[in-house]
Formats: structure tokens, C-alpha cells, sequence
């Protein structure tokens, strides 16, 4: 192992970080005027502090609802939580990297990290995926320095690692299956279980998730079957799925590394393994190639269709792989190559970004999601409530997750109290009006308390009608109201949005 530290390497690194920190943190803040889908929807769920979501396990809500508690529900709070997570997974590659690179070899592995899509232009929304990235990354970290220093502590932190990466996704089941496969496998990690270390990391890792679990047995595994039917679609899978499904997912995951390859090329062809690092390359192999061979191997038996934000943690070893084996010749000639390359690639995403904030909207119907007035609706269905019951606090809002999710979360930025007391944070979104996919809400409570319905303003009017029908069978005293007319936040041009919606009154 090498603990060879370079001080100019170690300065240039933090500065970098920093530099990612605040960049991709200002841009969506000053960019975006509502959150993204996914933040929404975790927010929606975060607010009720469950130990697990109909879709999902809970960390990613979780931490979405501390930040928001923390910054009085400020939408920047979300977007540095993400960054915050991608940061702490360079910071453990960066770790990883100098145990098998020089300093400014695996200066440059992390760097190279930038140039990956998930790290970048997709990282502002935060979810199940991203939060996956810190937890990922020193997993892969606690478990190399576990098997090669064999202390107890690495395994302990291995187990803790683990278990909060399955409480953000169960993804994660893939990397540690490879982890046991690599143990069984050769002859260095069989040794391992000779040693209390194993039996100690999934010791911690049972103690850790052992509320989840029984929250999953409460619940009928629901997330597992959401999961499943997510990736299976349908009933019926076709024969061709079996291979265009995975083959799908690798061309798009590949895709992703031209990026990096480009950033390399400007080292050219030559090789220099002068300063080359004896390793346990073996075990990277495991951990890198073993989940997206193991996901894909899954796809070609079953026919599941694999979602390429699926792929976000697969490519946190990406850069320590490339420059590992490839050993690119990193002469003091050929840097001011790659410095032009890497700014190219550091700066296009925020101005894609931004660039695709302003001209979506002209060649698509209606806004992005981020450009969706929900703090305009929230305030104005708050004030439509106050007026006929100013001595009643609204409770809940039924409708689908991003119009109930929106007017929730933006009411809790915008209300001056709620209850009197603006950390009790009462307001909940009975999603869908399912008390599966929202239990913190039953139909006698929502009867009792009242509360608000939105629903989407589409173009058919019967379809509308029919909506407000079924809603006005289960609950017979909805009253509704005139349909509200708002505007996307364009830059340039204007586009309306339309919303439904009714008051059930409180007994």
C-alpha cells in the first residue's frame, strides 16, 4: 500500500472540491425557481419520518428533511445536500486513489471524475441515487483497507458504510454481493474469514438496518415490489427484452466514459508506469465490474428494463481504473492539454444546464419541472383556505406527489407560522389519497380534518369532471372551486398552468 501524501497535489484537490461545491450548488439555487421532482417527492415522504416509503428505504428523505429543517425550508439547502454527497465520494476515491497511484496520478483520477454525467448536470436533484454516492464510495474504501490492514475498525466501518448505502437504495445489494464474491473467490479473502472483521461488519450491518427490516415485514415488502414492477413493467416480457434491456443499459453507461477518455487522450498514446504502484488490483476488479455485470446478468435472465440513473455510483472507480491501467504518460508538457480539457468539461455542465433552463420551454409543451410555479400555488390555495376557515389549520393537501408534494413544501418556506409553531411542520400530502403509499394519513382523518384536492387541468373536460367525480364519491361534501391559472417561470415567452382543485371542509 502506498501512503505517499503530495502536498501541492492535497491543496490542489481541496480547491477543486470547493470549487464543485460551490459551483453546483449556485447554479441550480440561482437557476431553478421549484425543486426537482425527485426532491419533492422526498421531502413529501421525509416529512413523516417513517423508517421506509412505498418506493423507496428512507435515507434519502430523511436527509432531505433535516436540510430543510435546518434552512427553514430554503430550496439551496437541497442542492448543497447533493453536492455535499458527490464531494464525499471524491473524497473517499481520492483516499482509494493513492493507495494504488502517485499524488498526482490520483489528483487526476478524481479530476477526471467531473467530466461524468451523474456527478455534474444530474446531481442537483437529489434522490435515491445520489445519496447512494457517499455511502458507495467508502464502502469501496472500508472494504480494500479491511482486507489489506485486516483491522477491526475498517470492517466496523465497512458494516456502517453498508448498511446506511442500503437505506438509501437497495442498489447497493449488488456491491456487496461482489464484496462476498471476492472473498470467496481468492485465496486473500478467505483468509478473512478466519478473522473477526467479517462477522463484525455484518453484525453492524444487521444492527443498523434491523428497524428497516421490520418495517418491511410490516409493510408486506413493498418497496421490493415496487422495485420489481418497476423494472419488470409488465406481465408479459417480449424475448428481445432479455437482450436489449442490458444492452441498452451498457451502451448508455459507455457512453458516459467518453468524457473521461477525452480527458486522457490529451496525455497521448505513451505509457509511463515509472511511478506504477503495486495493489490489490483484484479486489478493484470485484467491486468495479462486479455490480454492473451482476445488474445486467439479472436483466438478460429476467427481461427487466434498467433505468440509466440506475448506473450513477457504478462509475465512482472509474478514474482510478482508467489511470491505473492505462498509466498515461503525465508530463509537465502535455498538462496544459489536459487543464483545457478538464475546464471544457467542468464548465459545460453548468452552462448546459442553465442553457437548457431557458430554451426547453421553447420546443417543448409547457416548463421544466423546475420551472413550475409551486410556491404561487401554494400561497394562493393557502389564502382560498384561510379565507372560509381562518380559525382551522389545513392539515393535508390530496393529489398526486408533485402538486401535493409542491403546495406542502412551499407552504412550509412561505407561511409565516403553521399551527402557531413552524416546526411542528403539520401540513402532510396524502398522496393519491392511498394510505399504502401515504400511511401517515387515513381516510377518517382526512374526512375529520378536511383539507385540500388538486389535481392536474387537462384539456378534456369530461376527464376533468371525472376526477372530481370519483373524488366526490369518496368524500360526498368536496366542494370545488374555479379552476386557477398560473404561469411557468419561462425566460422568455409565457405559458400558462392550469390546476384543478376542491376544499373538503372540516367537521
Amino acid at each position: 500500500m502506498v501512503n505517499n501524501n503530495g502536498g501541492s497535489e492535497n491543496r490542489i484537490f481541496w480547491i477543486f472540491l470547493a470549487l464543485h461545491l460551490v459551483i453546483w450548488t449556485l447554479v441550480p439555487a440561482l437557476t431553478n425557481h421549484n425543486l426537482p421532482i425527485d426532491v419533492i417527492e422526498g421531502l413529501a415522504w421525509g416529512n413523516e419520518g417513517l423508517w421506509g416509503y412505498h418506493k423507496h428505504p428512507p435515507l434519502s428523505p430523511w436527509l432531505m428533511d433535516v436540510f430543510a429543517t435546518f434552512s427553514n425550508s430554503s430550496d439551496w439547502a437541497q442542492y448543497l445536500l447533493s453536492q455535499l454527497s458527490v464531494c464525499a465520494a471524491f473524497i473517499g476515491m481520492w483516499v482509494l486513489g493513492k493507495e494504488f497511484l502517485s499524488p498526482l496520478k490520483a489528483l487526476i483520477s478524481v479530476l477526471l471524475l467531473e467530466g461524468v454525467y451523474y456527478h455534474g448536470y444530474a446531481s442537483p436533484e437529489f434522490n435515491a441515487n445520489i445519496v447512494l454516492l457517499p455511502f458507495w464510495s467508502l464502502s469501496i474504501l472500508a472494504f480494500y483497507k479491511a482486507v489489506e490492514t485486516r483491522k477491526l475498525m475498517w470492517w466496523v466501518i465497512l458494516g456502517g458504510a453498508a448498511a446506511l448505502a442500503v437505506l438509501g437504495k437497495y442498489f447497493t445489494g449488488f456491491l456487496l454481493i461482489s464484496m462476498f464474491a471476492y472473498l470467496v473467490a481468492t485465496k486473500k479473502g478467505r483468509s478473512q474469514f478466519k478473522t473477526a472483521g467479517p462477522y463484525a461488519a455484518l453484525l453492524m450491518l444487521l444492527l443498523m438496518l434491523t428497524p428497516h427490516l421490520l418495517w418491511m415485514v410490516e409493510t408486506n415488502f413493498t418497496t421490493l415490489s415496487y422495485g420489481v414492477n418497476r423494472a419488470s413493467g409488465s406481465a408479459s416480457v417480449e424475448l428481445k427484452n432479455h437482450i436489449v434491456y442490458p444492452l441498452k443499459f451498457l451502451i448508455s453507461q459507455i457512453v458516459l466514459l467518453v468524457p473521461l477518455l477525452l480527458m486522457l487522450a490529451a496525455f497521448g498514446l505513451k505509457q509511463d508506469r515509472s511511478d506504477a504502484r503495486s495493489g490489490n488490483t483484484a479486489i478493484l476488479s470485484f467491486m468495479a465490474f462486479g455490480p454492473p455485470l451482476l445488474i445486467m446478468a439479472l436483466s438478460a435472465a429476467l427481461g427487466w428494463k434498467l433505468r440509466s440513473m440506475w448506473g450513477a455510483p457504478l462509475f465512482l472507480m472509474s478514474g482510478v481504473l482508467l489511470m491505473y491501467f492505462l498509466m498515461p504518460n503525465v508530463s509537465a508538457a502535455r498538462m496544459p492539454r489536459f487543464k483545457a480539457v478538464f475546464i471544457f468539461f467542468a464548465l459545460i455542465g453548468p452552462i448546459a444546464y442553465v442553457a437548457v433552463y431557458a430554451v426547453r420551454p421553447l420546443v417543448k409543451d409547457g416548463g421544466k419541472r423546475t420551472q413550475f410555479p409551486g410556491s404561487e400555488i401554494a400561497l394562493q390555495l393557502s389564502d382560498g383556505w384561510k379565507k372560509r376557515y381562518p380559525e382551522k389549520p389545513l392539515h393535508y393537501v390530496m393529489g398526486d406527489v408533485w402538486r401535493s408534494g409542491n403546495i406542502t413544501y412551499y407552504l412550509k418556506k412561505n407561511e409565516t407560522s403553521v399551527e402557531t409553531d413552524r416546526n411542528k411542520r403539520t401540513i402532510s400530502a396524502f398522496i393519491d389519497g392511498d394510505i399504502v403509499v401515504a400511511p401517515w394519513v387515513t381516510t377518517d382523518e382526512f374526512s375529520q380534518k378536511g383539507g385540500l384536492v388538486v389535481w392536474k387541468n387537462t384539456k378534456q373536460l369530461g376527464s376533468q369532471k371525472a376526477k372530481f367525480i370519483s373524488y366526490k364519491k369518496l368524500y360526498p361534501e368536496l366542494m370545488e372551486m374555479s379552476p386557477l391559472t398560473f404561469e411557468w417561470d419561462m425566460w422568455f415567452g409565457t405559458k400558462e398552468v392550469n390546476l384543478n382543485w376542491a376544499i373538503l371542509p372540516p367537521k
